[in-house]
């Protein structure tokens, strides 16, 4: 069942989402949390460590969601009307951040940011199923001399990017403004504003395009 149309004050939405199975479980302390009247139905949010920061802006509907914020400062901020359904999100360790923007949709999509770097995503953009977006390789590898090789590096996402399904967004990668990125794509590099890119490693197949969520 979607959530119904109303027009929600906090406490309203806070209810809703109480008895809509969503639940929100806080250790350690310093946090801020704000969720204005955003509506959240069987999402779980886990916040533990020390001055970490979640935000929810005004009319954010998060179906199915399990989000955690594990680290000392680590934040997360989701745009007023975004519409998020079975997300896995995760921030973790010291100082990393990861917005998404104003208007921003994703159904079944993985969000990891980590190592004190950005994973940043535009207003408006849409991200489809089986799609994961993180900075950072998950683990440490160093050379012989023990100097780290694979750093977390930056994600950044323009506004109004489409994400295919099954598509990897890897460190580094930078997207710009209305781009499309194909399904089943790796983007490990810069891909240009208002372009087509597909393939592993995604490049650029077509420019000067645009698109829109209705299909005629």
């Amino acid at each position: 069942m979607p959530f119904p149309r109303l027009r929600s004050s906090p406490l309203v939405a806070a209810a809703y989402s109480w008895l809509h199975g969503s639940r929100v479980r806080v250790t350690g302390n310093g946090h801020h949390v704000q969720r204005s009247n955003a509506i959240l139905r069987d999402t779980r949010i886990e916040i533990a460590g020390t001055g970490c920061r979640l935000v929810i802006g005004p009319g954010a509907r998060l179906w199915g969601c399990d989000i955690s914020l594990v680290g000392d400062g680590v934040e997360l901020l989701i745009g007023a009307g975004c519409q998020l359904r079975h997300a896995r999100i995760s921030v973790e360790d010291r100082g990393s951040r990861l917005v998404i923007g104003a208007k921003t949709s994703m159904t079944g999509a993985t969000l990891i940011s980590q190592e004190g770097a950005l994973l940043q995503i535009g207003e408006d953009c849409m991200i489809a199923q089986h799609t994961e977006l993180r900075n950072s390789d998950g683990h440490a590898i160093s050379d012989s001399n023990d100097v780290r090789i694979n750093p977390a590096r930056d994600v950044v996402l323009g506004n109004h990017v489409w994400i295919g399904l099954g598509s990897f967004i890897f460190k580094g990668a930078r997207i710009g403004d209305g781009t499309i990125i194909g399904a089943g794509s790796h983007v490990r590099g810069e891909i240009a504003a208002g372009c087509i890119a597909y393939g592993n490693p995604a490049a650029a197949q077509r420019s000067t395009v645009k698109w829109k969520r209705e299909r005629g």
